[in-house]
């Protein structure tokens, strides 16, 4: 037996909830539930039915679209200023203006429960894609003391092992310069294995 997407358990839950009626729901769960029954009204639309383009199927439009890009292209739309204009395709620019916009969104709290899991059920979506980088730093330097003893040299040869030592000095420049959360320093400082001057 296969395990539960994301999605499926995101949905097989929203349809849960829709059964139980209406009564005691919070404004948040009565918008939720809109959005859900909105995507499965859209899924189950035949071709050439007509759809209200109102501002909830055009928010499903642009996640199908998003999730049809990463399908065919095995990754996340990128922006990329340093390309000469007209090198990105407008269809790419348009999901890179989406993301951005929900990530706004969410920052802001403005996505109902519906929106912030459906939209994390999508493969390579991350609403904080910096943090989950710098996170993955954290866990490749972890794993690199763990698997050769030492730390990562900034001289070795091995691409990998400088790249480790270079984000290590840069984390240690930024906390020099006052510039590293307190949240991340406490992740440095509670490894075991960082100092602060290496």
């Amino acid at each position: 037996m296969t395990e539960p997407t994301a999605l499926s358990t995101l949905h097989a839950e929203y349809a849960r909830l829709c059964r139980l009626g209406p009564d005691g729901l919070t404004a948040d769960q009565t918008l939720s539930l809109t959005y859900f029954l909105r995507e499965q009204q859209l899924r189950d639309a035949q071709p050439g039915d007509a759809q209200i383009p109102d501002a909830i199927t055009r928010w499903f439009q642009n996640v199908f679209a998003l999730e049809d890009f990463i399908a065919r292209l095995n990754r996340m739309p990128r922006e990329n200023r340093r390309v000469p204009a007209g090198t990105i395709p407008v269809e790419e620019k348009a999901l890179t203006s989406f993301v951005r916009a929900q990530r706004r969104a969410f920052a802001g709290a403005r996505l109902c429960t519906y929106q912030e899991r459906r939209l994390a059920a999508i493969g390579g979506f991350s609403f904080h894609p910096r943090d989950d980088v710098w996170t993955s730093h954290l866990r490749e330097y972890r794993a690199f003391i763990t698997e050769n003893g030492r730390v990562p040299r900034l001289r070795s040869h091995d691409d990998n092992e400088h790249a480790l030592a270079a984000w290590a000095a840069k984390q240690r420049m930024a906390y020099r310069r006052g510039r590293l959360s307190r949240e991340r320093v406490l992740d440095l400082s509670g490894s075991g294995f960082w100092t602060w001057g290496r």
